[in-house]
């Protein structure tokens, strides 16, 4: 029995980045995994030939099949067909660093976590995986940086986005998925739902600072097409959060964060989905959802987001949903402009550190 078992869902992948994903995962210099391939429906049949002739007599790897149900879904499936002690996932898109999987179990045996997590960076989509041009980190340096949370820490760190929300920067203890598998009526947002409930369930969980998972951000990713069912699996993960949290023993001071980190997510899910063309029908639905969000949220959806975002989701609210589009879209513009000057003012300032004489 392989100690580590790693989840990869495919659906309609791009044939150069699954290569690129799946050379990430033979390069690792922890052998010991097993990795599941588990083809969720997907009506392109080569991207699931192409993965199982990149891997042909290698035991390592093994193809699961279902039918669509999404990543949730196959995430869940994919468990349920392996049977490593620890448990970790990788998109199709994204590129594991070689020791991504060797080092997050090293600390999680040296801390006794249940969890850990690691730094994600954000590389374009472009981006290619060529082995050996990582840095190589030492076991004792990654030990020493990592910090080790407990209790309503780990919620905190989430709430404050210390941490990356999504699974497939986690490393997790297989009991965890014994207790609960990830919701799958949430779309879209189930590492949201899993990974803020499964905070007040787990004694521990190691925060890697350093840069392990590197993702790719595909344009055609389901989260970047806006369907619907996106504003819909937030909404359905606040109610899911919630009714977890309801009466809850350990959120104490943090039930207001809670509830605005949550309401955020709606926000933008909502923002994201306004930028769209609608037709009649689906207008009314963006609309009941809204209105679904801030029932839940007890009236105070307006009141828990960003001040920019205010305007358009009271308006939204109030069925004006041709004004709240033009407010939403002035909001995403002004939140571009601001993060491009922090980008600029960040690096005039390692220009200036840098010219800077000793």
């Amino acid at each position: 029995m392989s100690e580590v078992s790693l989840i990869l869902p495919l659906y309609n992948a791009d044939k150069r980045c699954l290569g690129d994903c799946i050379d990430s995962i033979k390069a690792q210099t922890f052998s010991d995994f097993e990795c599941v391939f588990v083809n969720d429906g997907s009506p392109n049949r080569d991207c699931i030939e192409y993965a199982a002739n990149s891997v042909r007599g290698d035991s390592r790897f093994h193809l699961a099949e279902k039918s669509n149900g999404g990543l949730a879904s196959a995430r869940n499936f994919g468990i349920l067909h392996s049977g490593g002690e620890y448990v970790t996932f990788v998109d199709q898109d994204d590129i594991l660093h070689p020791q991504r999987i060797e080092l997050a179990l090293r600390a999680m045996e040296a801390t006794t976590a249940d969890v850990c997590e690691c730094k994600v960076v954000r590389i374009p989509f472009t981006a290619s995986f060529l082995n050996g041009s990582y840095p190589h980190f030492a076991t004792d340096t990654i030990l020493e940086s990592t910090d080790l949370l407990d209790g309503r820490d780990i919620l905190s760190w989430y709430l404050g986005q210390k941490m990356n929300i999504t699974v497939w920067s986690h490393f997790y203890r297989r009991q965890i998925f014994e207790r609960r598998l990830l919701p799958e009526s949430v779309w879209g947002s189930d590492d949201l739902a899993f990974n803020i409930v499964n905070a007040s369930e787990v004694k521990s969980l190691a925060k890697i600072r350093h840069p392990l998972y590197f993702w790719r951000r595909n344009p055609k990713a389901t989260t970047e097409r806006v369907p619907l069912a996106f504003p819909t699996g937030v909404a359905e993960a606040i109610e899911y959060v919630l009714n977890h949290y309801h009466d809850h023993p350990t959120l104490g001071a943090l039930s207001e964060p809670l509830s605005n980190y949550l309401a955020g997510a709606f926000a933008d899910a909502m923002r994201k989905s306004l930028m769209v063309k609608r037709d009649g029908a689906e207008r009314s639905k963006l609309v009941e959802l809204a209105v679904r969000a801030d029932d839940l949220l007890d009236g105070k959806l307006a009141l828990r987001i960003a001040e920019e975002d205010k305007i358009w989701i009271s308006r939204l609210l109030a069925g004006k949903y041709d004004s709240a589009v033009r407010n939403a879209k002035s909001a995403a513009a002004a939140r571009v402009r601001r993060n491009l000057f922090r980008i600029a003012k960040t690096h005039l300032k390692r220009l200036f550190i840098s010219t800077k004489s000793p």
